[in-house]
């Protein structure tokens, strides 16, 4: 069987949040992805899904756990204040980027400044928080984690870069690509990308726009639904997960698109994200199940 990867979502949305009865199946929650392996968990951004996965961490017991950012956009790091296990004394949370550790401090830092917040510094909360800088060949929880620079609103080289990771176990057995704020323009950006994601059991891509809502926005930072496809079907990878929802958009307009999407790209295997799904990598295969 090998070593253990699966992810789960606890926040697909994006831009800002939109839980209602009406987005319930996908999720209205902003940007968070629990990677699951046979060590401590790792999270992907902390959008206002980390809140709830908070809750699932019980105070008594120490708490070890990796938060990786792919960028400083509020939706993908306005709910870390709220994360309860940074209210614990005996959590240890490491949060990492690609950019300087210093300047990771810095970029959080604003979330607990007691001008904005009831805080007083993200370093004079309870738990032991530690910075650092990400180096491509890392490895956190068993995992090796490398990055790339995606195309995101200003570009690759902006004074606010976005990056993608890959995720691969220690036997080399499975290995997952995460590419959200992503605009797949035909530019050697995307290209690298689709280097980067080559043969990916799980691919996970932002899919925000439709094409007409994209015509609009171009430069934004988001891909439209179809350029996630391609990607995913160019990438070769087994199996792609749509993200980044856009916060109008509830479950009957997604599977209404997932609908038109697959008889548009019958060959590729793909699905809109879900929040609360854990989705496993098993035998080049994703069994996915429904939990609480």
């Amino acid at each position: 069987m090998g070593s253990r990867l699966a992810v789960k979502f606890w926040g697909t949305r994006g831009i800002i949040p939109s839980p209602r009865r009406s987005t319930s199946v996908h999720g209205g929650n902003t940007s968070c992805i629990e990677i699951l392996s046979d060590r401590e968990p790792t999270i992907v951004d902390a959008g206002f899904g980390i809140c709830h996965l908070g809750e699932t961490y019980p105070e008594a017991k120490p708490i070890d756990v990796n938060i990786i950012f792919t960028h400083m956009h509020w939706d993908h790091i306005h709910g870390l204040p709220f994360f309860n296990p940074i209210y614990f004394p005996a959590s240890n949370i490491r949060l990492y980027s690609p950019l300087p550790a210093n300047t990771l401090k810095q970029e959080l830092d604003i979330l607990f400044n007691g001008s904005y917040s009831p805080f007083d510094g993200i370093e004079n909360m309870p738990a032991n928080i530690s910075f650092h800088q990400l180096n491509n060949g890392d490895v956190i929880a068993g995992l090796d984690v490398s990055f790339i620079n995606l195309q995101h609103a200003l570009g690759p080289n902006d004074k606010n870069p976005c990056y993608g990771y890959k995720f691969k176990t220690a036997d080399g057995d499975k290995t997952l690509t995460i590419a959200t704020d992503h605009e797949a323009l035909p530019n050697k950006v995307n290209q690298q990308v689709l280097d980067f994601a080559k043969g990916a059991d799980l691919m996970i891509h932002d899919a925000q726009y439709t094409l007409d809502e994209y015509q609009t926005k171009k430069g934004w930072g988001h891909s439209a639904m179809e350029h996630a496809v391609e990607n995913i079907s160019n990438a070769e990878a087994k199996l792609g997960l749509l993200t980044h929802h856009d916060p109008h958009r509830n479950d009957d307009d997604l599977q209404k698109m997932f609908i038109k999407l697959k008889a548009q790209y019958p060959g590729v295997s793909f699905e809109f994200a879900k929040e609360r799904v854990i989705y496993e990598i098993s035998h080049n295969n994703l069994q996915s199940k429904k939990t609480g």
